[in-house]
């Protein structure tokens, strides 16, 4: 036991020092040193055996406008639906600056915001190709009123997929150690009063053909550099500067 709590300790002491660090290094954008994808063109509005529908509402981040501007340079909602009729509201939330005070917002605290109970959360995952390496996502339940919304989501931070709260904030660290400030994009699909097995087939069958619909060159803008892990001839990384910085 008091191994363990040394470690923790010790644990505690290095990420403060690391965020210390991060704070007081000179930071430059990393989206400055590429052009910034367009994600309301990426994903089109019929793929595979999905059609859009318009004029759906869906829960977005809250924030008062000066801060959404901040925070937010794309938000792209849609709602689309199967020949079965089965609807999956789709959520591309995009920051330019991820940073100790500027960060996307996780589902669990926007739907919280809206009303929202929340519960289930887990790490799941999700196999885009057969064979190739899955991708790593989350999963929750909101629930308000006779609404329940079942809800799977994954960001990208520069060229890192996380789906914790603590892999996020290692991975800010992360770059903010070398000077970098990473951008990031929140993917979050969901659907509305299904059992939790059809949603999670109908999770799992839309994220694939969306992500399939996605030219190779521009897949790393969701996944970052696990884009040529999970299909072949994929772009490359994201972040033009040594992968190894910052990571040692």
């Amino acid at each position: 036991m008091r191994i363990m709590i040394h470690a923790s300790l010790a644990g505690l002491l290095i990420l403060g020092a690391a965020t210390a660090g991060y704070v007081m290094k000179t930071k430059s954008l990393m989206v400055d040193k590429r052009i910034q994808p367009n994600y309301a063109e990426l994903v089109p509005e019929t793929f595979g055996e999905w059609k859009l529908l318009p004029h759906i509402r869906l829960v977005t981040p809250v924030e008062d406008d000066a801060l959404a501007n901040r925070i937010y340079s794309q938000m792209v909602g849609r709602a689309y639906a199967d020949r079965s009729g089965n609807m999956v509201m789709l959520l591309m939330a995009y920051g330019p600056r991820q940073s100790d005070r500027l960060q996307l917002h996780r589902p669990e605290i926007c739907y919280v915001a809206e009303g929202f109970r929340v519960s289930s959360l887990q790490s799941a995952t999700l196999e885009v190709e057969p064979g190739r390496p899955p991708l790593d996502v989350s999963k929750l339940v909101a629930r308000r009123e006779g609404r329940v919304e079942r809800i799977t989501y994954w960001m990208r931070i520069g060229d890192e997929v996380v789906s914790t709260l603590f892999r996020r904030q290692m991975t800010t660290v992360g770059y903010g150690l070398p000077g970098l400030i990473a951008d990031g994009v929140l993917v979050r699909v969901s659907t509305v009063n299904m059992d939790e097995a059809t949603a999670n087939d109908v999770h799992s069958r839309f994220l694939r053909d969306m992500l399939k619909s996605v030219g190779s060159g521009e897949l790393q803008h969701f996944v970052g550099s696990q884009a040529p892990l999970i299909r072949a001839g994929a772009g490359g990384s994201l972040r033009r500067a040594d992968p190894a910085a910052g990571r040692g």
